[in-house]
């Protein structure tokens, strides 16, 4: 009864919902629409792409058979 209200209110098909997200709802937890959701986290993902920083470390080494490598890495500022 809880889940079908939900799901009316939401318009959320009840039988996707993951058992986690079942058992938050009957608890009451204030869950927001699974489109909402996505839309913060899209714009989490946003910022976090906006706000990057890549730092390029070049790395010169010589491996047992004297041959010189180098090694180039490329990784955002965390």
């Amino acid at each position: 009864m809880i889940l079908a209200d939900y799901g009316k209110k939401n318009n959320v098909n009840v039988s996707a919902l993951t058992q986690s997200e079942i058992r938050d709802i009957i608890l009451g937890m204030e869950m927001a629409p699974p489109s909402v959701q996505t839309n913060r986290v899209d714009e989490i993902d946003r910022q976090t792409q906006v706000n990057k920083i890549v730092e390029t470390i070049a790395v010169k080494t010589v491996n047992k058979f004297g041959e010189k490598m180098v090694v180039t890495t490329e990784s955002p500022y965390e």
